[in-house]
């Protein structure tokens, strides 16, 4: 699922929902719908996963990190990218870059070890290691 410039995402489809409802599929929702979502890889290595969250134009004290149960959650917000104030008048033609409110879940093939996450944002790249449980 990549990010959506309108804010939706496969789960808050209205027929992706009516689905759920009809065969009785339940999952906690972590995200408000109206919320962008930041690509993300997720890989595995022999002791931990690693997440990385393109997310451009932040700082590290800027994301909220967190794991319930199996799934880990992102959070931030990102400003709208502006122009330098020396362009002048300007007409707008094109606006693909999310801001605003994001928020991400990835639900995490195994037990981690929650008290050792660590997070590390370098090349507008949010890097996220999640020890496995042993």
């Amino acid at each position: 699922m990549s990010g959506d410039p309108a804010g939706g995402s496969e789960r808050s489809n209205p027929m992706t929902t009516i689905v759920e409802e009809l065969v009785g599929w339940k999952h906690t929702r972590f995200c408000p719908v109206n919320t962008w979502q930041p690509d993300v890889n997720l890989y595995e290595a022999r002791n931990c996963f690693l997440v990385c969250v393109d997310v451009s134009g932040m700082h590290a004290s800027q994301f909220d990190v967190t794991v319930e149960a199996s799934t880990l959650l992102i959070r931030g917000r990102r400003q709208r990218p502006l122009p330098p104030e020396n362009a002048g008048e300007l007409r707008v033609h094109l606006m693909e870059i999310n801001n605003g409110d994001f928020c991400r879940e990835v639900e995490i093939p195994a037990l981690v070890r929650q008290a050792d996450i660590a997070a590390e944002y370098r090349d507008g790249l949010l890097w996220i290691t999640l020890p496995k449980a042993q």
